[in-house]
């Protein structure tokens, strides 16, 4: 049975945001319309302030939804699963850290502290059982994000043994550094990237969108670097892509539509989608 994944930066609480009228409140019926028009089995979200959680269980409420707070401001990762079809086993978190079980401070080279979500499920359709893992990787750090992808793929073989993985995270690869990364990444615990797989890609090759008034993105408009991924492991990828939509009054708008280039993303990420089957 196929399992549709979904991978989406929906961008942190903004006074920059709010200042120009793009705030949470306003950005937030565009990601619900997104999402839902591709109805995922399995979403990781990243950049989930805390303020969002009420609007979050609203939005999808078909969804069991895992966090764990990182600290008092922002919960920063989510994993969703689509209640009729998973059962959710078990819930947990590491520390991106040189102690991994027990640190609450910025390791390595990191701005802040990091974490990575995970769960046990079940399928009730194939009672195929599966851990899935969610994180976002510090955006200044290089140390932070090479050590940390060694450490999440050592973590996700101790954790999740012999039974199928779905890794899913913004890694903030870029630049000079990012092979190595990805390398630390996919490791020797035979995890793959989902496009390495895949016989089908649709949509651009990265996932990051400049916004007008954000001086450290990429020009606006203009699809920047890969910094999200999925990874696996015993799963088959049938098809993946980048999803490369606007929206405006609850309709998806391609760019074709005359209006397009006058209109915001709802984020400055593009969600990562990837249907798989597990093995």
């Amino acid at each position: 049975m196929v399992v549709r994944v979904i991978s989406y930066n929906i961008r942190g609480d903004s006074r920059t945001d709010r200042a120009q009228g793009n705030s949470w409140d306003v950005r937030k019926s565009s990601i619900k319309t997104l999402i839902s028009s591709y109805q995922p089995d399995i979403m990781g979200l990243q950049e989930v302030s805390t303020c969002y959680m009420p609007d979050l269980h609203d939005l999808f409420p078909e969804y069991t939804i895992v966090t764990f707070d990182l600290n008092e401001k922002n919960k920063d990762a989510a994993l969703l699963m689509r209640t009729e079809r998973f059962a959710v086993l078990n819930t947990n978190f590491f520390w991106v850290s040189e102690q991994p079980l027990h640190s609450k401070t910025p390791a390595w080279d990191s701005r802040v502290p990091r974490i990575v979500i995970y769960a046990h499920i079940r399928d009730r359709w194939t009672q195929k059982e599966c851990f899935v893992f969610c994180t976002h990787f510090d955006s200044t750090g290089v140390q932070a994000r090479l050590e940390g992808a060694k450490l999440l793929n050592q973590q996700q073989k101790i954790i999740a043994g012999d039974l199928p993985v779905i890794v899913i995270g913004d890694f903030n690869v870029m630049g000079a550094t990012a092979e190595k990364v990805y390398q630390n990444l996919l490791g020797e615990n035979k995890l793959f990237d989902i496009r390495d797989l895949s016989a089908y890609h649709y949509g651009p090759d990265g996932t990051w969108i400049g916004w007008p008034y954000d001086p450290e993105a990429v020009p606006a408009g203009t699809v920047g670097s890969r910094l999200d991924h999925i990874v696996v492991r015993q799963c088959n990828v049938l098809q993946e892509g980048v999803l490369h939509w606007k929206v405006n009054n609850g309709d998806l708008i391609a760019e074709m539509h005359p209006a397009y280039s006058q209109m915001l993303y709802p984020s400055d990420h593009l969600p990562l989608i990837a249907d798989i089957m597990m093995q």
